[in-house]
């Protein structure tokens, strides 16, 4: 299969623009000497974006100082864990989207080029749900073991004190 780069003519500029979103997105250093499973999800993630974006496995190795191997077990990775991992896939997701947005807008030339744009949405639609459905219960579920004790334990009539003695805890 012919490697293609389908966003810059300059490839330092993609893998520059994808390793700086992605150790922004994780936080991590991808040439950090380490096997740890977020130093290695986060070189997954990269190896992903830039072999999404036509480069080779070799090519993608030399930036990492890694064999090409190696790149082919995180695509791998990175494949099983957007399947299981919602963390990772979330991440996954965010580079991918913030790498593009630097990028010229793509232009769709075949029904297969509008699939896979359509299969991109549903997966950023997907994504925005799953984020507004965990802003919505965060409070809830983070604070449900509290209210459920205030509940069993405050007679009718006391949640005034109740709220007194909570404001009091946090010095209001």
């Amino acid at each position: 299969m012919e490697s293609k780069q389908l966003y810059t003519e300059d490839p330092n500029n993609d893998v520059d623009a994808v390793k700086k979103i992605v150790e922004e997105v994780t936080g991590v250093n991808l040439l950090e000497k380490s096997r740890r499973r977020f130093v290695v999800e986060a070189r997954a993630i990269y190896s992903t974006l830039l072999r999404d974006a036509g480069y080779s496995f070799p090519f993608i190795a030399d930036t990492l100082g890694k064999d090409h191997t190696t790149i082919i077990h995180y695509m791998k990775l990175a494949d099983d864990l957007k399947n299981t991992d919602r963390q990772m896939k979330r991440k996954l997701y965010r580079c991918r989207e913030l790498f593009i947005s630097e990028k010229q807008p793509v232009i769709l030339s075949n029904i297969t080029d509008y699939e896979d744009e359509l299969e991109k949405l549903k997966m950023r639609i997907e994504l925005m749900n799953d984020e507004l459905y965990q802003l919505k219960n965060s409070d809830s579920i983070r604070l449900s073991k509290i209210i459920k004790i205030i509940k069993e334990n405050t007679p009718r009539g006391h949640e005034l004190i109740v709220e007194r003695k909570i404001r009091q805890l946090f010095d209001e």
